[in-house]
């Protein structure tokens, strides 16, 4: 699904609001006060999301650091890295494709992608779709 021209400048639509709204709008918000205290939450020892740190160790290297298909070793490519931040939210992309893409690797797709059933375990793959999920 192409995403049009990326380098182009947003056009800016009618406003929806006037400057009387807008300044209602936050004079409510600020009437609401702080909010509730943020908790501290103590992680040590925990495993605090790998995926990032997977992710980059794996995959960054062709589809670069944001998952935009545009990492350094994806460049020469044919086909090119996809763009694994738009297409993981496709409805075709469900956890269970995203995790047989990686473990199998491309050659079932004619892509380069290695497959990674021999390098990652299981949970490894399942932090790189959770990561891929919030890209």
């Amino acid at each position: 699904m192409p995403l049009g021209d990326q380098g182009a400048p947003a056009r800016r639509g009618t406003p929806k609001y006037d400057d009387a709204d807008i300044r209602a709008l936050v004079d409510y918000v600020a009437s609401l006060g702080q909010g509730p205290a943020i908790p501290n939450v103590v992680v040590s020892g925990a495993e605090v999301n790998r995926g990032p740190a997977l992710f980059v160790w794996t995959c960054a290297a062709c589809h670069g650091a944001t998952g935009l298909g545009d990492g350094e070793a994806g460049r020469n490519l044919n086909p090119p890295p996809p763009n694994i931040a738009a297409a993981s939210k496709t409805p075709m992309a469900s956890d269970g494709y995203l995790y047989w893409t990686i473990a199998e690797g491309g050659a079932p797709l004619q892509t380069a992608l290695p497959p990674f059933k021999k390098t990652l375990k299981p949970d490894p793959i399942w932090k790189i779709i959770i990561f891929l999920r919030g890209l």
